[in-house]
């Protein structure tokens, strides 16, 4: 008795990011599951890009959901995301309350944001689509040392005590 829709957020942050969104579609369509392309206004709250585009994607995904009676948002946060959020967290010194990551569960402005992945690796989820024929598109942000968060993804894949200290 659920509907399941797909939403990806076009922040145009980079020429080909509508292109990309494009293909995400075309992948759903395939695939009979409803999909709409977000692109959200760029306000800028801090001098933090992926801080920003991060406030501007839950925006735009929070108000899509509002707007169409639903409730849950399912995000797609694995373990190593959630490792590279305490690291961070860690070298920023945002520890007041220990180290934390990601929730299972948040709510954000009446949509109830889930995580049903963070206990699944990334290689894993890799493994899967393989298996099922289906492709997919990494970002290239998420291979630019100038963010914090890709020098957290290396720093962890280099010592995978630290790793595993953090999950």
């Amino acid at each position: 008795g659920l509907t399941l829709v797909a939403l990806t957020v076009d922040h145009r942050l980079r020429p080909e990011s509508g292109i990309e969104a494009a293909q995400v579609a075309a992948w759903m369509k395939a695939r009979g599951i409803a999909h709409h392309i977000l692109t959200p206004e760029h306000a800028a709250h801090s001098p933090n890009l992926q801080e920003n585009a991060r406030q501007w994607r839950y925006d735009a995904l929070a108000d899509y959901c509002r707007a169409h009676g639903i409730l849950h948002c399912l995000l797609a946060h694995h373990a190593g995301d959630n490792r590279e959020t305490v690291h961070h967290h860690l070298a920023r010194g945002d520890t007041a309350d220990g180290p934390s990551g990601m929730a299972h569960t948040r709510n954000y402005h009446g949509v109830r944001f889930l995580r049903p992945l963070l206990t699944c690796e990334r290689a894993d989820l890799e493994a899967y689509l393989r298996a099922q024929g289906c492709a997919w598109i990494d970002d290239p942000s998420n291979r630019n040392p100038r963010f914090a968060r890709v020098r957290s993804r290396a720093t962890l894949a280099e010592d995978a005590t630290l790793a595993a200290s953090l999950d």
